[in-house]
């Protein structure tokens, strides 16, 4: 129920607002979702308003449930307020519009289909520009598209341009985020794409957003009815909306209806999903928005909100707002700074840190709560695998995953069991996975013989007619054969740096994204932990056995929080809320979310912010994503950082400098 004494001024003026439509700017700990459910009562106890003339938007299943489980918890009275996602609401229009239910697209299904139009344009294309003509120009050409369709990042590229396309509506961005050679498929394979999802009537949730757009834009009926539906709607979370949606949101917002914006666009972090912060200051001009500060802030230390602020006020394209610590009397130091020669050493020493922290507080009522936030899930893979091997107790709040499993370590291992004859049954499989890497031009049809696919190889080429060829795809094999003794009789580490810098595989790596920055860093970042894992085996067969051991850890049951009590917990258990843990998660994973302890990894350039030179826009995201790992903090923030050597210099974030110059 309504509750106006429990605001502070600033939540009160917009709870009470009479001004139409409000932006309320609320920042890290300021009580945004009391101050959202305050004025929905409100609207229903002082304003007098139907409840089922009230929307409530958020971003998240999880955070519509949490938001109306906060709303129901808070009444004695059960008000039919609706509140959903857009993804939901935007769905219940194209429903109404069509009068008839979609089938819900898989990723499975979406990705087989996109695959098959990449693979049937390339074709057509060829055949189109005469590519067959020549033996020489066909040699060429197949090897390409054999890089491009086996690929699994070349559909990951078209996926993701679709999907920003429909996001945005911006069509040369969406094209960039192709490989170049590829790009000029991009606008068949879309339109393909939708021929073929709207003739089984499919939909996924880029499309939810799109084919509602479209929807209102064409049909009259369907947007009078909407747009007199509601006469409020607020909206958590504003400053993740991205171009389309604002555009639905014009659109159903008729001339009665007020709007109740909540956002921050300095926790602006989703650009690569489309999410658009100018669209905070769009609602100020086209909605005629007053704007409302909610600037006290109850959770960080006045420490470290006054770092993060000096921080994010570098930003030059952010809406203007100041805010206050409620906690400022705290006098004790609540930032600290620790760096390391190397990256490895940096990793074992947040595990040290971890264990010392779990075992201070092992007894303590108060017990422990430490989150270690990364700028990369590769990143957080990493000091996973390491707390694993120590036996540090340890929560994933993101979905379970195993960094052995990525496919650049699948072939390496492939290599190595090969080389080592450490197969099973699997060579075939083996051989089928690294035949190709680097591209040989092997066709598959020439793994007949399960047993000895590498002689029934020869053996398959000196049939064929073009003896020139044959003779040089054999001479590929004959090569693969020595290379494959050479590793044998070679140790671990060196065997892996053979396989990835003389028989070329991590040249033909990068030469598979050398147009997408973002996955050549993953892929530097996977090989440079590979290397440095691999050195603390001696053997094969002791690796192994450790990627089965952190399985095995990672695999473990499922416990609830009331199973969590102390420092036995399960190791790679899903979930953020577990007693006595020390969570592992992504920073964008962290919005919304605050602890106790804040350990920030991997405080260098080239990691906050990601890459070697961003443009202004990106690393002003770069600078937000930083302040958003800030503000998680309650009590204490730790950031650990790799100094380098001589031989490896490593440069600290841009981001700490000025704490680095107070030390």
């Amino acid at each position: 129920m309504l509750n106006l004494n429990s605001l502070n001024d600033k939540q009160r003026q917009a709870v009470t607002s009479e001004s139409g439509n409000l932006l309320v700017l609320a920042g890290p700990g300021s009580g945004k979702t009391f101050t959202i459910v305050q004025r929905i009562f409100y609207l229903l106890e002082v304003k007098k308003v139907p409840p089922e003339e009230i929307l409530v938007i958020t971003f998240t299943k999880d955070s519509a449930v949490e938001m109306q489980n906060r709303f129901l918890n808070s009444s004695d009275s059960i008000y039919p307020v609706a509140f959903g996602t857009f993804h939901s609401v935007f769905y219940h229009i194209l429903c109404d519009g069509n009068k008839y239910s979609y089938n819900i697209l898989d990723s499975f299904s979406k990705r087989k289909i996109i695959s098959d139009i990449i693979s049937t344009s390339i074709k057509i294309f060829n055949k189109e520009n005469n590519r067959e003509t020549n033996k020489e120009t066909n040699k060429e050409t197949n090897k390409e598209t054999n890089k491009g369709i086996n690929n699994t990042g070349l559909t990951d590229s078209f996926i993701n341009a679709i999907s920003f396309y429909k996001n945005t509506l911006n069509f040369e961005k969406a094209i960039s985020l192709i490989e170049e050679e590829y790009s000029v498929f991009f606008k068949n394979v879309l339109t393909e794409y939708e021929k073929r999802r709207q003739s089984i009537r499919a939909i996924d949730f880029d499309d939810m957003v799109y084919d509602c757009l479209n929807l209102l834009a064409k049909n009259k009926i369907v947007l009078d009815r909407w747009r007199g539906k509601f006469t409020h709607i607020l909206i958590d979370e504003f400053q993740d909306i991205n171009h389309v949606q604002y555009e639905v949101i014009k659109k159903i917002a008729g001339y009665n209806t007020r709007l109740f914006l909540v956002g921050d666009d300095d926790q602006s972090i989703y650009s690569f999903r489309g999410a658009a912060p100018e669209c905070m200051k769009l609602a100020i001009k086209e909605f005629n928005c007053k704007t409302i500060n909610l600037k006290y802030n109850y959770r960080n230390p006045e420490e470290i909100r006054c770092a993060a602020e000096k921080i994010i006020t570098e930003n030059s394209s952010r809406i203007y707002k100041v805010s206050e610590s409620v906690n400022a009397k705290s006098e004790s130091k609540h930032i600290e700074i620790f760096s390391y020669e190397t990256k490895e050493e940096h990793y074992e020493k947040i595990a040290e840190f971890i264990h010392e922290q779990i075992h201070n507080s092992i007894h303590s009522q108060d017990g422990y709560d430490f989150a270690v936030l990364f700028r990369t899930n590769i990143e957080m893979q990493r000091l996973a695998v390491l707390m694993s091997k120590k036996g540090i107790p340890f929560v994933c709040k993101e979905k379970r995953t195993n960094i052995y499993d990525h496919f650049i370590v699948k072939d390496i291992m492939a290599y190595l069991k090969l080389a080592y004859d450490k197969c099973d049954d699997d060579t075939y499989e083996l051989i089928g996975r690294i035949i190709n890497k680097p591209v040989r031009l092997i066709n598959r049809e020439a793994l007949i013989d399960p047993y000895h696919p590498l002689d029934n190889i020869v053996d398959y080429y000196k049939k064929i007619e073009d003896k020139i060829f044959s003779k040089k795809i054999i001479n590929e094999v004959n090569i693969l054969k020595k290379d494959l003794s050479f590793i044998s009789e070679r140790s671990l580490f060196p065997a892996i740096v053979y396989v990835l810098r003389k028989i070329g595989y991590q040249k033909y790596l990068f030469e598979t994204v050398k147009h997408n920055a973002e996955k050549g860093a993953e892929y530097a970042e996977i090989i440079d932990w590979l290397l440095d894992d691999a050195k603390k085996h001696e053997s094969l067969d002791e690796y192994i056995e450790a990627q089965k051991e952190y399985l095995k850890n990672l695999s473990a049951s499922t416990a609830d929080d009331n199973s969590i009590k102390n420092a036995d917990l399960i190791k790679g258990v899903d979930t953020a809320k577990a007693v006595n843990s020390v969570k592992l998660m992504t920073v964008h994973a962290s919005k919304g979310l605050e602890f106790k302890n804040v350990i920030i990894a991997g405080c260098n350039d080239g990691n906050f912010p990601k890459g070697k030179m961003p443009d202004k826009d990106t690393l002003e995201e770069e600078r937000r994503l930083f302040y958003v790992a800030m503000t998680r903090s309650s009590e204490n923030l730790y950031l650990f950082y790799v100094k380098g050597t001589k031989e490896r210099i490593a440069i600290p974030s841009r981001f700490i400098g000025f704490l680095l110059d107070k030390k």
